[in-house]
């Protein structure tokens, strides 16, 4: 049994199916060193805190374990609580964007002894140092490249669509390490597999990045967030680096400061194991037997199903990992936005656990939705799950675009899942039992009911031969009216004729209403040119008679003007056989002038 105190604690993700949690871990590449202490290895998830005391060192690192969930974050700052000196042997942020909630519990990174993270200009300005997986042994040996481009998958996130050699986190570290050296570039959505080939000089694109680690490398690859043709044409701008040198270096010179913290608080003492494999078997062993418990503290892992139509199915879905079990209350809520048509939804609080369940609210951005349990007894609110597999379904539109869920959750041990499924089966029973008895009594009903359908059967018998003379008049009857059918056949022929003639006859007419029409139209537009013409006409003689009255006025004028100068023109005569010369010398001026007169007003006359 490993004793409390004086211990060498290592935290970070033990996962055997991913080659970058398990090599991110300094444990193994100064083990030669640790060794010399009582070491005690942990999984981020499931740590013993029990067996760290204050005088104890803790090494919290590398992989990404900031902001990833809510119980991690608190995992952390109870670790810090304790009062054992921490360091933080550069892990990493990892928010991840398709998790549907946000991390609430800030991290005390004023407690940590000693600090370096491996995200690169961090908002939070904390000490940069690489991840210490810069120390493998592979990454400076020498590969014959056999081909172009090579595709490195995270196990979880498939990399798809192209004809390309994949290798996923999954496989062993030489084989990712010589599939790396053996490629001439590497598309990649693995933190690790692309740091690996940053430092082994290839050119690397990170693909479709999902978490804030991608964009935390000091030596960044290029970016490229469409789709896996976009990455092939994007390894043309992507840079090589040379840098391993300068991460083992930054990696080297943290380790002597962890060695001064070291030393000052634990005094070598027998390990259990001798060997690397040994301290991390052990952690293995512990983690699979807490992954089939849940204690407070715990992860809480919920999901949200999505049917668009084809059912609900695992590519439609979303998770939560932002609650912590033990709280009094959860609160999820999933962004719909990414959906096109959601249909129904389907919630799942916790999987291969029986629980129970008491949901507060079901809301989404347009208001309250309907909900209901599935296998499920309800009692003071409470639903009793009789499976491992608690689920609710809940009715949703195209149009939501968010749903937030507020509710409480609690275990149930074996014994009250066995007595809940008892109790439901003897409720059951109860239901069965009071349904047959129902169903005696729907029995003598029908048998009374049976009785009076005998009776009306003889009725009913009667009432068929009479129908059966009815039939047959019917069937005379027929034949009568077939006959009429016949000559309403042969009138009704002969009446097509008819119409068809008429349609003729109406088309005519009404050709000839058309022509009739046209010709309006015509004499329409003649009459009103004549009637243009009479008025044309009618002003042309209210001018001539204007111009008669006025000639037939200048014509007495004329007459009067005539008669006055015949009158002079005859005193004039009279002045000019006057004797009297000189007495009518002026007269005979003025009979000049008359005479000149005279003779223009018989000019115009004339005229």
């Amino acid at each position: 049994m490993l004793k409390r105190g004086n211990t060498l604690h290592f935290i970070n993700r033990v996962d055997g199916n991913n080659c970058g949690d398990m090599m991110a871990c300094p444990l193994l590449y100064y083990y030669d060193y640790f060794k010399q202490y009582c070491i005690k290895r942990h999984d981020i998830r499931f740590i013993d805190y029990e067996s760290i005391s204050s005088s104890d060192v803790v090494i919290l690192g590398g992989g990404g374990l900031l902001d990833y969930a809510e119980s991690m974050n608190r995992a952390i700052n109870r670790v810090l609580d304790i009062g054992a000196a921490v360091i933080a042997w550069a892990p990493g942020f990892n928010t991840h964007s398709q998790y549907c909630d946000r991390v609430k519990t800030p991290i005390h990174f004023e407690r940590f002894a000693l600090l370096g993270v491996r995200d690169d200009q961090n908002s939070l300005q904390l000490p940069y140092l690489p991840d210490v997986s810069c120390k493998l042994e592979g990454l400076r040996r020498s590969y014959t490249v056999c081909r172009e481009v090579g595709i490195a998958a995270h196990k979880d996130y498939p990399i798809v669509g192209l004809d390309l050699d994949v290798i996923t986190n999954e496989r062993s570290m030489d084989e990712i390490l010589r599939f790396i050296g053996e490629s001439r570039t590497i598309i990649s959505n693995s933190f690790h597999m692309i740091y690996w080939a940053i430092l082994m000089g290839k050119k690397t694109v990170c693909v479709a990045p999902f978490s804030s680690r991608f964009f935390s490398y000091r030596y960044k690859p290029e970016y490229c967030s469409g789709t896996l043709q976009d990455a092939v044409e994007c390894l043309g701008k992507a840079q090589r680096y040379h840098v391993l040198e300068e991460c083992v270096q930054m990696n080297d010179s943290f380790f002597q400061r962890v060695r001064e913290i070291i030393e000052s608080r634990l005094t070598p003492e027998h390990n259990l194991f001798a060997l690397y494999e040994g301290t991390t078997q052990e952690a293995i062993l512990r983690e699979s037997y807490r992954e089939r418990q849940l204690q407070e503290g715990d992860m809480l892992i919920a999901q949200l199903f999505v049917d668009e139509g084809s059912g609900f199915c695992e590519e439609n879905k979303l998770i939560s990992i932002n609650n912590v079990y033990g709280d009094d209350v959860h609160t999820i809520r999933f962004d719909l936005a990414g959906f096109s048509n959601p249909r129904r939804l389907r919630f799942d609080p916790i999987e291969a656990y029986f629980c129970k369940v008491k949901m507060l609210s079901v809301e989404s951005d347009r208001g309250p939705l309907s909900y209901w349990a599935k296998a499920a007894v309800n009692t003071d609110g409470w639903n009793y799950f009789l499976t491992t597999d608690p689920q609710y379904y809940i009715g949703v539109t195209p149009q939501e675009k968010s749903v937030t869920v507020n509710f409480r959750l609690r275990l149930l041990s074996h014994s009250e899942a066995e007595a809940n499924l008892y109790g439901f089966l003897d409720y059951q029973d109860q239901r069965i039992e009071a349904f047959v008895g129902q169903l005696r009594e729907k029995e003598a009903d029908l048998q009374r009911q049976i009785q009076i359908v005998q009776e009306q059967k003889g009725q009913i018998e009667q009432e068929t031969a009479r129908l059966q003379e009815q039939n047959e008049m019917l069937s005379q009857y027929v034949e009568h009216i077939q006959e009429q059918r016949k000559e309403i056949e042969w009138q009704s022929l002969r009446l097509r004729h008819q119409d068809e003639e008429l349609a003729q006859k109406e088309q005519s007419i009404s050709r000839q209403d058309q022509e009739l029409v046209v010709r309006a139209e015509k004499i329409h537009a003649q009459d009103v040119q004549i009637k243009r013409l009479l008025e044309c006409i009618e002003q042309q003689s209210q001018k001539l008679t204007q111009q008669s009255q006025r000639i037939e006025k200048m014509e007495g004028c004329i007459t009067r003007q005539t008669f006055e100068v015949e009158q002079m023109s005859l005193q004039l005569k009279n002045l000019y056989n006057s004797t009297c010369w000189r007495i009518t010398a002026p007269i005979r001026k003025i009979g000049d002038f008359i005479k000149l007169l005279l003779k223009g007003i018989n000019k115009n006359a004339t005229k």
